[in-house]
């Protein structure tokens, strides 16, 4: 993704069970804007996807390259 210049710049973010150190580094030696262990109780996801939405679409500012 990162060398595609249309969408270099979109924010990746992986979900995952994982918690191994190797594998959160590979990620973000991959590119990864964020890295984020997936939530086990019932009500969590919900709460992951809200504070996904305020800080990646709310609170970020977005390149001039990105339109909305």
């Amino acid at each position: 993704m990162r060398q595609q210049p249309i969408i270099c710049r979109l924010p990746v973010v992986v979900l995952t069970s994982s918690q191994e150190s190797t594998e959160v580094d590979r990620a973000y030696e991959l590119g990864a804007s964020s890295y984020l262990q997936k939530p086990v109780s019932y009500d969590a996801p919900n709460a992951l996807i809200s504070t996904l939405n305020i800080c990646w679409l709310q609170l970020n500012q977005i390149p001039s390259m990105i339109t909305t």
